[in-house]
């Protein structure tokens, strides 16, 4: 009796250690690179948070505390990046997850001056003179959403807008974070090794 309490025990401590939600979540390819033979870069998930990330501004919308927020950071490798959207939906295919808000995070790169688009689709622009150039990083900037799945059901779209003015897209498979699962297999793995043990 006194080993099944403490095997209750280790699975109860396991399920703490173990983040649910938005501290769970990255995409695929990390960073996801973009290029439409002029413009290229690429465009990173830099982490997540609950609710309005430390030092973030929100720009547009209302970010709850329970919301999953995404936290991305661009760079751009050649041409010029003007702005970027940002929407999640099912894989290849819409609707889109509509966004409770979004915004900056102020660093030592190249600032994010605002926030347009809709709840569907949050556009970014940089810095003073409209465009990202070859060569910078932006500081950082966040989408917020009231829940996000981590089943490989949702595709993070990224809509690019270069120097040329055409846009283009590209997409990453919203995933769980490889670390969390391979804590959770190890822990699991280790349960069921002391319960086969106790059994015996």
């Amino acid at each position: 009796m006194l080993r099944r309490f403490q095997l209750l025990c280790a699975a109860a401590a396991l399920a703490l250690l173990v983040p649910i939600g938005a501290a769970a979540l990255t995409i695929s390819p990390n960073p996801q690179s973009f290029s439409n033979g002029t413009d290229a870069g690429t465009i990173t998930l830099v982490g997540t948070a609950t609710g309005v990330p430390s030092g973030g501004t929100v720009l547009a919308g209302t970010v709850g505390a329970s919301d999953v927020t995404l936290i991305f950071q661009v760079t751009v490798t050649s041409g010029a990046l003007e702005s970027l959207g940002v929407g999640v939906t099912g894989i290849n295919a819409p609707p889109f997850v509509s966004s409770t808000g979004a915004g900056r995070i102020a660093g030592p790169d190249v600032d994010v001056t605002g926030v347009t688009g809709t709840a569907g689709t949050r556009i970014f622009d940089f810095d003073g003179d409209g465009q990202l150039d070859v060569g910078q990083t932006s500081d950082q900037f966040f989408v917020s959403y009231a829940s996000l799945p981590d089943d490989g059901t949702r595709q993070v779209n990224f809509m690019v807008n270069g120097s040329t003015g055409s846009d283009f897209t590209v997409s990453a498979i919203l995933v769980p974070e490889p670390a969390h699962l391979t804590l959770l297999g190890l822990g699991l793995g280790a349960l069921l090794l002391s319960w086969r043990r106790s059994a015996r």
